[in-house]
């Protein structure tokens, strides 16, 4: 989901990727799916697609350096965090095999993005810290 230039083809038969270009609303497509997968490696910014993941209480995997812009978020109880292609295995695994755990961090992401980055409480928190 999302603006791209350039589409990956899985190096795998069983993995196939579905691009569905921008969307205006991510509902149908967030609530037909069992987790959200962001693993750009580049330790910048805030990720946007991980906050609306949060949002919904989806599961979400995401490389390590998400982790830099959004250091609210806890390995194993908000989000599951990747660096390389064996940690990402293993943490698809774990959602499929430890029972209840995608229930577990979607409901402990939806929480985190309640209190901690929820526009409806932050925006007005943000422009009081720099006196707007």
């Amino acid at each position: 989901i999302g603006r791209y230039n350039k589409k990956l083809n899985s190096p795998f038969e069983n993995v196939e990727f579905e691009y569905t270009g921008y969307l205006d609303n991510l509902d149908n497509e967030i609530n037909k799916s069992d987790a959200m997968i962001s693993v750009s490696n580049y330790p910048v910014g805030t990720r946007t697609r991980i906050l609306s993941s949060l949002s919904y209480g989806l599961p979400c995997i995401a490389h390590i350096s998400s982790g830099l812009g959004l250091h609210k978020l806890k390995h194993g109880e908000h989000i599951l965090f990747c660096n390389d292609p064996t940690s990402f295995v293993e943490c698809v695994e774990n959602l499929m095999n430890i029972k209840g755990l995608p229930e577990r961090i979607g409901k402990k992401s939806r929480d985190l993005w309640l209190k901690q980055y929820n526009p409806l409480i932050n925006v007005d928190r943000i422009l009081r810290i720099v006196n707007c």
